[in-house]
């Protein structure tokens, strides 16, 4: 029997068709993924949206009885023999026009002595708030801050549930002695219903926390708690005292995914299959023509269309942080001999081992680019001190020095280096790079082979080695 092997051509072409179905199947997977979701994020927003404005009714529904008892609180302070018949007109005119309101009240010391409307809280009346194991707490803590407290909601005395804020009365000279306690009652059920959050037609679901201003640590008031173990969204209301805690999803619950995902399952395979090759075709390309802009095809590094972009990073980067920048200009002494002698392939084989040497000789976070023939720029991030840079430059000088192997014959260099500091050098790209430049141009004229930096006196250069 004939044994057949696979050929290479036949062998690649199966490879590269497994890669398609791989990249049609992950696509497909991903846009599943994508749609189911956007379709939640898309839910979540509309959830958000109604819910936001739901707690900006109730924060500004809520106000308004921690304001009427701090109002009645400020007059009984200052008239506190004020009679019924005054307290009568004036809890009048503050309830006009508001039917949030259900009563307002007034204790002398904890016993309640005043009510309006009378009619329908008649039993309130002569209630002793120390012998009401409900309201005795927020009573309590109400005289101790000297604040108003929101309480509830809570089962009323006289029937049916309020919310109530209670402000205490100092009266006195200084304002030390407990007189008593103002009381706004709000309508809960019309309060909720009022700020949309009680609507049924509403096409999300509510569930309130936060009994007497606890917030999520307090209890369910209002609405399903197992709305609040349903990923809910949440967002807080604030009381005059403490906060509430609105929990709110979709009235049929978080559907598992978007209807186009069918369609997706239907066409996806194929509409995968030419995205992914187009893209990936299209980013390639991408990548080789930024390559090719951006970096200097003999060596790798960034080429001087890149540079300025990486100086302007690290002139960001240092400013933010009041550090300096070094720039460093490098041009090799006397190269051209190199090529005339062993010809452009040693020469090109010794640029790139200066290249590599340079990369040795600086961090990852600082940049060498070349940026001409023989010429180099080093940026140095956030020196610490300036002569930091200085010993840099020396550095690199020591290691240009070093003999390279350029296509089996023995090559010795130098170079010259010009270093600008940023800021004392310049603040842009464009001066530090042409002060570094003039500063090598002077290590130039002073004999080669050394390190100067803009501004700062030449130091001794060392001997070139002979190979």
């Amino acid at each position: 029997m004939a044994h057949h092997r696979l050929s290479p051509h036949r062998f690649r072409s199966a490879m590269l068709a497994l890669l398609a179905v791989a990249l049609v199947t992950a696509t497909v997977l991903v846009l599943e993924g994508m749609l189911h979701r956007s379709a939640l994020e898309r839910q979540r927003t509309a959830v958000t949206d109604r819910l936001a404005v739901i707690s900006a009714k109730l924060e500004g529904r809520l106000s308004v009885g921690p304001n009427l008892s701090r109002f009645l609180a400020a007059v009984v302070s200052t008239q506190p023999e004020i009679d019924e018949a005054e307290l009568t007109a004036l809890s009048t005119t503050l309830m006009a026009g508001n039917p949030l309101i259900r009563s307002l009240a007034i204790a002398r010391g904890s016993t309640l002595v005043f009510i309006h409307p009378r009619a329908g809280n008649e039993s309130a009346l002569g209630m002793n708030y120390m012998a009401n194991p409900a309201q005795r707490d927020a009573v309590l803590r109400a005289i101790r801050t000297r604040t108003t407290v929101v309480a509830g909601p809570l089962d009323l005395v006289q029937g049916g549930k309020g919310l109530v804020s209670r402000s205490p009365i100092f009266i006195g000279p200084d304002g030390g002695r407990y007189w008593g306690i103002t009381a706004a009652v709000l309508h809960v059920e019309a309060l909720l219903r009022d700020a949309g959050a009680d609507d049924p037609v509403s096409p999300i679901a509510i569930s309130i926390r936060g009994v007497d201003g606890l917030g999520p640590e307090g209890a369910t008031f209002f609405g399903d708690e197992a709305i609040q173990r349903s990923q809910p969204v949440m967002l807080d209301v604030r009381l005059a005292e403490g906060s509430w805690r609105l929990y709110a999803i979709p009235r049929g619950g978080w559907y598992p995914a978007a209807p186009e995902r069918d369609i997706v399952r239907i066409g996806g395979a194929l509409l995968a299959l030419v995205v992914g090759v187009a893209v990936f075709l299209l980013s390639d390309s991408n990548q080789r023509v930024r390559t090719l802009a951006l970096t200097d095809p003999l060596t790798g590094l960034p080429n001087r269309a890149l540079l300025g972009d990486r100086i302007s990073q690290a002139i960001l980067a240092a400013g933010r942080q009041g550090q300096a920048l070094a720039v460093l200009h490098l041009d090799l002494d006397d190269f051209k001999p190199v090529n005339d002698a062993y010809g452009h392939r040693a020469g090109d084989a010794a640029l790139v081992a200066v290249a590599d040497r340079l990369n040795g000789a600086v961090r990852r976070s600082d940049t060498v680019a070349r940026v001409g023939g023989d010429e180099f720029v080093v940026v140095l991030a956030q020196i610490a001190r300036h002569s930091d840079a200085m010993l840099v430059a020396e550095k690199i000088i020591e290691l240009v020095r070093q003999p390279i192997d350029a296509q089996g014959n023995a090559v010795v260099l130098s170079a010259s280096v010009g270093v600008a500091i940023y800021p004392q050098d310049g603040s842009d790209v464009a001066t530090l790079v042409s002060r570094a430049d003039q500063a090598m141009y002077r290590a130039k004229q002073a004999g080669k082979n050394r390190a100067a930096q803009y501004g700062a006196p030449l130091a001794p250069s060392p001997p070139v080695p002979v190979p």
